[in-house]
């Protein structure tokens, strides 16, 4: 789905009230989920008129998938031939992202509304969690193939693990999501893994 349309003739689209916009969308889904978004709301915080913002993006749904798109989850994985350094790499990017709680409180206010809006949570899966996700099974199997992880362990399942682990954490205690807490779990992780 096409969430930008191109612009015909007239005064070239201002890339900072672009920003302004879809910030202001991300903080209203924060605030008030899927079910109860305002584009209204969305207008006044940012100080234009709703057909301002229809100029833009043609509907609700493409608006908000312009959003999600500016929310930019991605991990920079090394792939060096060292599994703990590679894990530790993965457990810190992760819980830098889960640390930003607005960014955390957007994706769980999806997954909250995801019966209500498919479309937006096919879209968060298929464009944000599943390639961030896939990115750290890949680096697992990496290392499984090289022989540093035993060839029976499902990856998927470990990556589910690690991850679902720093969300929980970052959604029920954010500021436990530290330093400690991700040597914690990697040194769990470590240990599980060569056993």
């Amino acid at each position: 789905m096409e969430t930008m349309p191109s612009r015909g003739r007239g005064r070239p689209r201002d890339s900072a009230i672009d920003d302004r916009i879809l910030a202001e969308v991300l903080a209203e889904i924060a605030r008030n989920g899927l079910g109860g978004f305002s584009l209204a709301s969305v207008a006044q915080r940012t100080g234009l008129a709703r057909a301002s913002i229809y100029l833009r993006w043609p509907d609700r749904n493409s608006l908000i998938l312009a959003a999600l798109e500016t929310t930019g989850v991605t991990l920079d994985i090394a792939h060096t031939e060292d599994l703990e350094t590679d894990l530790r790499s993965i457990l810190r990017q992760w819980g830098d992202i889960l640390r930003n709680e607005d960014l955390l409180l957007v994706f769980n206010r999806i997954s909250v509304d995801r019966r209500d809006f498919p479309e937006i949570q096919s879209f968060y899966m298929a464009h944000i969690a599943l390639p961030a996700n896939q990115k750290v099974e890949e680096a697992l199997l990496a290392h499984q193939r090289a022989g540093r992880i035993p060839p029976d362990l499902n990856m998927r399942v470990v990556t589910r693990m690690l991850i679902g682990t720093l969300h929980q954490q970052g959604r029920f205690n954010p500021s436990g999501l530290t330093g400690a807490f991700v040597e914690d779990l990697l040194s769990l992780t470590l240990r599980a893994l060569r056993a």
